[in-house]
């Protein structure tokens, strides 16, 4: 956290306040309102402190060059610790009528130890601001050059660290000091401070090049940073400090590039031309776990009262394990069962087969329904596969999940296609579907998957259909996917956004390129 001059005169209002010394910036905000501050017998009132906010005080804290300095500065030269200078920081001082209220002027005063120290500000005034320190003060370049080349003002940088080192040029060149007393640095180091402008204010490659011990070095560098030190260069406007908001811009550049060419591509103007009507045979296979009886029960009008001719329909559900759902009085086989009609005194032997699992859970057993479905004047074949489990499962009998259920039809179609060894339960499955409807399941040629709680339109299906007609590269297809309940809540509410952008651009986009990575599980159609 860095600040300019400029940024801290601005900040003076009673409920922000900051104030530089030496370099660093402080919120005095809560520090003003603190009692107790100065001796016992002038005590500086809030309204008193309250005038330090927005301004460098390095003035009420001057440091002398032997307390700062002590491998530079003996006690011959400065006995009695009279050598200060006066670090303002252009013009920034504090308000002259602040310090009559509050000075640390080192003094004899038998009342406070404190001010009476040389070396106040290391030992009272760092630890007890160090709470409310905040950052540095910077300098931006162009300013410091202006300074040191236009008006031969010595603000010098040093790897950098700003040092305002012209009070220590005035010392030495003020007619009435003696100058072995004033010019403690080394004279090496002054050769610079003679240059008259020349250069730069960065003066890190002379400084460096100057052929020193490293101890005169440190200790010449020590004094400076306890004098003369100001704060640092403001390298906000560098390129590696602003190397990380170009990056972010140009990222953001490319994602808004991507979104919109995605959003371009994806426009495809074209009319809805109405479907044909498709002859062919569409297995509508819908996995069954804990769903109610309306998401079943409209989940298997919408699919029976499709635009489609019902002869070329077959309802496909699977009853993944005896399961009681949440809210519900009955298990879900039940409750398909009663919905299709099913007499509940008929229990047809159940059927081995390998699941998709591990262990002994592989091993599962499955029962067969069949039988027509009727719903406003349209009647559709249907077969339900009850997963039961082994007479060994006590909790959740027969449950695999739904990849079980789908993986259960998908291979019996397999195995059907390429004439492959049957499990008891795909043989079932096979002669329901050709001698009991009618139907031999060679013939069907497209799997609709769709979900218990899913509502179809009437056209979906003829318009999957006509597509894949169309195109015999096509090998799985989706339509839009919308929610039911999308006034329910703000949560709802968001997911109509995601629904639509994941649909109309994202897959809209990916079908360009014929490689649409992703189909929603709820809704979506395979060629068989």
């Amino acid at each position: 956290n860095v600040w300019t001059m400029d940024d801290i005169t601005n900040i003076n209002e009673p409920k922000k306040s900051y104030m530089s010394t030496r370099g660093y910036v402080y919120d005095i905000t809560d520090f003003i309102k603190q009692t107790g501050h100065g001796n016992a017998r002038n005590r500086a009132r809030p309204d008193q402190l309250s005038r330090y906010a927005g301004f460098d005080t390095n003035a009420s804290f001057p440091i002398t060059a032997r307390a700062a300095c002590p491998d530079l500065v003996s006690a011959e030269r400065d006995p009695n610790y009279l050598i200060q200078y006066p670090i303002s920081g252009a013009s920034t001082n504090v308000d002259p009528q602040a310090g009559v209220y509050f000075k640390h002027m080192p003094q004899t005063d038998p009342t406070s130890k404190e001010l009476s120290s040389r070396e106040f500000y290391w030992k009272y005034f760092e630890p007890g601001m160090k709470n409310f320190k905040k950052g540095g003060v910077v300098w931006k370049m162009d300013w410091l050059n202006s300074m040191y080349k236009d008006q031969s003002i010595q603000w010098l940088v040093i790897n950098k660290e700003v040092f305002y080192l012209q009070p220590y040029i005035d010392a030495i060149q003020y007619a009435g000091n003696n100058n072995n007393t004033y010019n403690f640095l080394d004279s090496r180091f002054e050769a610079l401070l003679n240059r008259g402008g020349y250069g730069t204010a960065d003066i890190t490659e002379d400084w460096l090049g100057i052929n020193w011990d490293a101890a005169t070095r440190q200790s010449n560098y020590d004094c400076m940073k306890r004098l003369f030190y100001v704060g640092k260069v403001d390298e906000r406007q560098g390129v590696r400090c602003l190397f990380t908001n170009y990056m972010l811009v140009a990222f953001a550049c490319v994602l808004m590039l991507v979104v919109l060419v995605k959003f371009l591509t994806a426009l495809q103007f074209s009319t809805k031309t109405p479907p044909k009507d498709p002859e062919k045979f569409v297995v509508c296979q819908v996995p069954c776990y804990t769903e109610d009886e309306e998401s079943i029960l409209k989940t298997i009008n919408s699919l029976t009262a499709l635009d489609y001719q019902s002869t070329y329909k077959l309802l496909f559900l699977i009853c993944d394990g005896n399961i009681v759902g949440s809210g519900n009085e009955k298990p879900t086989p039940r409750i398909v069962l009663d919905i299709l009609g099913v007499d509940p005194e008929y229990d047809p032997p159940g059927r081995d087969y390998l699941a998709i699992a591990e262990g002994s859970r592989r091993h599962n057993i499955g029962k067969v329904y069949s039988g027509l479905y009727e719903y406003e004047g349209n009647t559709i074949p249907f077969m339900v596969v009850v997963k039961v489990g082994t007479p060994e499962e006590a909790n959740r009998s027969g449950n695999r999940g739904k990849r079980d259920s789908q993986i259960l039809l998908m291979s019996f179609f397999n195995k059907v296609h390429f004439n492959l060894p049957m499990t008891p339960l795909e043989l079932e499955i096979y002669h329901q579907m050709r001698h009991i409807l009618g139907v031999p399941p060679r013939n069907y040629e497209y799997l609709l998957q769709v979900d218990a709680d899913t509502e179809v339109m009437p056209d979906a299906l003829s318009r999957l259909v006509t597509t894949c007609m169309g195109d015999r590269r096509i090998a799985g297809i989706c339509g839009e996917t919308m929610l039911g309940n999308e006034s329910t809540s703000w949560t709802t509410m968001i997911q109509v956004y995601e629904y639509f952008i994941s649909h109309h651009m994202a897959k809209a986009f990916e079908s360009l390129f014929g490689s649409v990575t992703c189909l929603p599980g709820c809704f979506s159609m395979f060629r068989l």
